[in-house]
C-alpha cells in the first residue's frame, strides 16, 4: 500500500473516529463471513480483528463510546453463546448439581 495513501487514510481516521467504528464494524462482518475450512469467525469476533487493526492507526476515541462499544460486544458474546451454554446443561446435569 502506497504510503501517503495510508497516510491520507490515517488522517482522515482521526479526524473523524466516528468512521473509524463504523468501519471497524463493516470489515469486521465481512471478515467474519470468510470461511477457511471449517472455521468461520462470525461478526462478533471478525469486528474484534478489524477493531484491533484500525486501532493501530492511533485514533482516539472518547472514553464513553469505547465504553458503549465495549458493552455491545460483551452483550452480543452473550447473546450468541448463551443458548449454546443452556442447551448443554440436561436433566441430569441439573440434577447432578442439586445434589451436590
Amino acid at each position: 500500500m502506497d504510503g501517503a495513501l495510508l497516510t491520507f487514510i490515517t488522517q482522515a481516521l482521526q479526524q473523524v473516529p466516528g468512521l473509524a467504528l463504523f468501519l471497524a464494524l463493516a470489515f469486521g462482518y465481512a471478515i467474519g463471513q470468510i470461511r477457511l475450512g471449517p472455521i468461520q469467525l462470525g461478526g462478533v469476533c471478525g469486528t474484534l480483528v478489524a477493531a484491533l487493526l484500525i486501532g493501530q492507526l492511533n485514533i482516539s476515541v472518547d472514553a464513553d463510546i469505547k465504553n458503549v462499544f465495549f458493552m455491545l460486544f460483551i452483550f452480543a458474546l452473550g447473546y450468541s453463546g448463551g443458548p449454546q451454554f443452556f442447551a448443554s446443561l440436561n436433566a441430569k446435569g441439573i440434577q447432578w448439581a442439586c445434589s451436590v
